[in-house]
């Protein structure tokens, strides 16, 4: 069992056991680092095969929750993540969804400080590029709220008031 998980490690299965049973005997998934994939590896006929399965569908018992077996190699992969730097409450890299807006973003951090200045907050994208977003404006509903991509990192600088 590799990835996301608290404790992964080789588990020895003792009789019967489903996929979610050795999540737990593994200490369960590490949520803010786990993405949404978790891919169960197993030989059929001497190929190796592997099923990609949506890890919220496990969770809530929908499909997935296979019986584990001998040889099995399960990878909770890691999540994508972005990073918030500046005068925001909880500065650091949080996990990236698809959809993610600037705002969200920034609540996320826990939200800008008194000392922020959210007319000038610079999103710098994965790729390098740099983009200015007026917050304020964004706020009062007069900009659209921009998306966050994977990797993205926003930078709320002080005010000079």
């Amino acid at each position: 069992l590799l990835g996301a998980v608290k404790k992964p490690d080789t588990y020895f299965l003792e009789g019967p056991t489903r996929l979610l049973d050795l999540l737990a005997m593994a200490g369960g998934v590490v949520s803010d680092k786990a993405g949404s994939e978790v891919r169960l590896s197993r030989r059929f006929d001497g190929e190796s095969q592997t099923l990609v399965l949506d890890l919220d569908e496990l969770r809530s018992g929908g499909d997935g929750n296979f019986w584990v077996q001998k040889g099995d190699v399960i990878n909770l992969l890691e999540g994508q993540t972005f990073y918030v730097n500046g005068e925001v409450g909880k500065p650091g890299d949080y996990p990236w969804k698809g959809g993610l807006t600037v705002t969200q973003a920034l609540a996320m951090a826990g939200s800008s400080k008194t000392t922020a200045n959210l007319r000038k907050v610079m999103l710098i994208r994965a790729t390098g590029d740099k983009v200015m977003v007026n917050v304020a404006r964004i706020v009062r509903g007069k900009d659209a709220d921009l998306s966050v991509g994977a990797g993205d990192q926003l930078i709320v600088s002080e005010s000079a008031f």
